[in-house]
This record gives C-alpha cells, sequence and structure tokens, in this order.
C-alpha cells in the first residue's frame, strides 16, 4: 500500500501549486491522481495494482506536462493579468 500512498501524496501536492502558481490544469492533476491512488487502494488487485497505478500516473503526469507545453503561451498572458499576492 506504499505506492498509492505516494501516489496520493503527490497527487495531492498539486493542489496548492495550482493555487500557488496560478496554473487551473494543477487542480485537474491532482484530482485525476487521487482518483486513480484512490481506486487502486480500493480495487485490492494485489500484485497487478503497482504496474496499473504506475500506468495510471504515467499518463496522467505525461498528459499534464504536454498540455502546459502546448498552452505555455495563454498560461503566461493570463499570470501576466492576474494579481499575484507576495
Amino acid at each position: 500500500m506504499i505506492w498509492p500512498s505516494i501516489g496520493l501524496l503527490v497527487s495531492l501536492h498539486f493542489v496548492p501549486l495550482g493555487k500557488i502558481f496560478h496554473v487551473r490544469v494543477y487542480y485537474g492533476t491532482g484530482g485525476a491522481g487521487s482518483l486513480l491512488s484512490l481506486a487502486t487502494f480500493a480495487s485490492g488487485m494485489g500484485p497487478n495494482a503497482v504496474p496499473f497505478l504506475a500506468a495510471g500516473m504515467a499518463v496522467v503526469m505525461w498528459g499534464t506536462a504536454i498540455w502546459l507545453l502546448c498552452n505555455t503561451g495563454r498560461i503566461a498572458d493570463r499570470a501576466l493579468r492576474e494579481p499575484w499576492s507576495v
């Protein structure tokens, strides 16, 4: 159960990062990764749980990275318009 726990913590840390850095896709990353980790906890897949979690988290993280790379200009423009609290 250590791997789903790590996956859950890694996923949940994206939620405050989304607020701090004003990147909305991080909320989706945190939610998708958390749901995947919780599904792994609940499924009781046994030895298949780790490959399922690893593949799912890879899709979530790579999907986020690709989305961010494709939308960097739009994210930067929106970030420049928003007020930042220091």
